[in-house]
């Protein structure tokens, strides 16, 4: 829409560059060096409109369609909007301009929404960013608009308020929305992601296998969206389950047969295995392997099972030489009451918090107490996507880890005190990685102990290492799940997926 000035129409103008209409001391803003990158990537046209009327053109609150761009649930503060507006009209100039998409005439903000309002409330013109033009689709337009308001509230905070967990599932909501919604039948790069998404979710055979698939976009959408924040596996399970699930399951599952454990444990703890009968202190074992049932109330299960290692230690006392050195295994089955995987995500968390406890206590190492080092939660709810969840003791901190994060996460030793450093077993100070290829110092690189490693280290850097787990990881559960097994038991078949591929 051209404006007139001085009795010339003056049209918006095209730009390479969003970050060209800032000034110099903004031109390292991260979230706009993004966007510019997104818009180049997708070849989206964009103007600068320097005499865009706020009052005339923006479109109403009112408007069902605003949704995809005011990422918060609690709309405006209206304390941030008096002072903006107050600043206008006071003449100090916006340093940083909005950016937004027209549809039907009128323009939607996907940045800057607390400042294009400011001017509409102060019936001011000035300028404004469009992108956009020329995409046919009414979709395309939503999901372009969508996507940079995520973008605006994902990496960097500068002048913008930090989302908190019910804007993230507010936005989780919509991206999801957009996945299901996407128009299959459209060329443009803008959906691709949502178009593959939505089509491997659509081809799945079982409700199962969708579920993994969403759960492997979710993941996605936040390492992408929201890197910097809820990065905690627990919190991210609260929003994935409060925003995309109703996710209530059947308990009653009959208890595991000691063939069945074995099975379990083997595959969560490579290199370890089951026999409970075999490995107790009193048969002269370091390791202890402790099978215990939830109980109606968390406490109780995790209070019984101290009591039981308190008990045996002091009339194993006179007889064995017990200390900090000797491990417990224990593998949690049966019923917790819980009906869904938020609760049981919720009584995982409470039972490990109070072991955690029992491992810190300082008496412990005075009275050379063993460790509580590894614990399997057998799959307790059939019909929601439930699983075994297993998690190991973190020898530094003595706080629990979920077993699948030990590459990503955590750099630890599970020898004994007398297990080669990584001073003594790194034996270079950079490496070349076998999957990036790129060339980086020794500390990028996870320990890999002899005679697997000639050097000392693992083939990938750490974000390769973590690509890989992950990648793999959602790779074998979705094969299983394809071939009718269920994830939590099926066995790998051996193949290796790097990056993405078939190896």
């Amino acid at each position: 829409m051209s404006k007139k000035k001085n009795n010339l129409y003056v049209l918006p103008v095209t730009i390479s560059s969003i970050l060209s209409t800032m000034p110099p001391a903004l031109a390292a803003d991260q979230v706009i060096i993004e966007i510019d990158k997104l818009l180049n990537k997708w070849g989206t046209t964009k103007k600068l409109d320097s005499n865009f009327n706020y009052a005339e053109r923006l479109a109403p609150s009112t408007d069902d369609r605003c949704a995809f761009s005011q990422c918060r649930q609690d709309g405006w503060n209206e304390e941030e909007l008096a002072e903006m507006q107050s600043l206008w009209e006071k003449g100090v100039p916006m340093r940083q301009y909005p950016i937004g998409v027209e549809i039907d005439g009128m323009l939607f903000t996907a940045v800057g929404n607390h400042r294009a309002e400011s001017m509409r409330r102060a019936g001011l013109t000035g300028k404004y960013i469009i992108v956009g033009e020329g995409l046919a689709l009414e979709s395309d337009k939503l999901l372009l608009l969508q996507k940079l308001a995520n973008v605006s509230n994902s990496k960097h905070s500068n002048d913008k308020r930090t989302d908190a967990t019910k804007d993230i599932i507010s936005q989780v909501k919509g991206a999801w929305a957009s996945v299901k919604n996407v128009d299959v039948n459209s060329q443009n790069p803008i959906g691709a992601p949502e178009r593959h998404w939505n089509s491997l979710y659509n081809s799945a055979s079982t409700i199962e296998a969708a579920d993994i698939i969403q759960r492997d976009w979710f993941e996605g959408w936040m390492n992408e969206n929201k890197p910097c924040s809820f990065t905690h596996q627990s919190t991210r399970t609260k929003i994935f389950n409060t925003s995309l699930t109703d996710k209530t399951g059947q308990g009653g599952l009959l208890p595991l047969t000691l063939e069945e454990k074995k099975k379990a444990f083997q595959k969560s703890f490579a290199g370890y295995t089951w026999d409970e009968n075999k490995y107790k202190f009193e048969n002269g074992e370091e390791i202890w392997q402790i099978p215990t049932t939830w109980n109606k109330r968390t406490a109780n299960s995790t209070l019984n099972l101290s009591r039981t290692i308190l008990y045996t230690c002091h009339r194993l006392s006179s007889k064995f030489v017990l200390s900090n050195k000797h491990e417990i295994h224990v593998i949690v089955d049966g019923d917790s009451c819980a009906t869904s995987l938020a609760g049981r995500d919720r009584h995982i968390s409470e039972w490990l918090a109070e072991i955690t406890k029992f491992n810190q206590n300082p008496n412990n190492k005075k009275w050379d107490l063993p460790s509580v080092t590894k614990v399997l939660f057998t799959k307790s709810l059939n019909g929601c996507g439930d699983s075994d969840f297993a998690y190991e003791m973190n020898t530094m901190t003595r706080e629990f880890y979920p077993i699948g994060l030990s590459l990503i996460d955590e750099q630890l030793s599970f020898g004994s005190s007398t297990s080669p450093s990584r001073e003594e077993i790194v034996t270079v100070t950079e490496k070349k990685c076998s999957t990036c290829h790129e060339v980086k110092e020794a500390d990028e690189f996870y320990t890999c102990r002899p005679p697997n490693s000639k050097d000392g280290l693992q083939p990938r850097c750490k974000p390769c290492c973590k690509e890989y787990e992950a990648r793999a990881a959602s790779k074998r559960r979705v094969a299983a799940i394809a071939n009718g097994n269920n994830p939590s038991s099926s066995q790998w078949d051996g193949t290796i997926f790097i990056g993405g591929e078939n190896k």
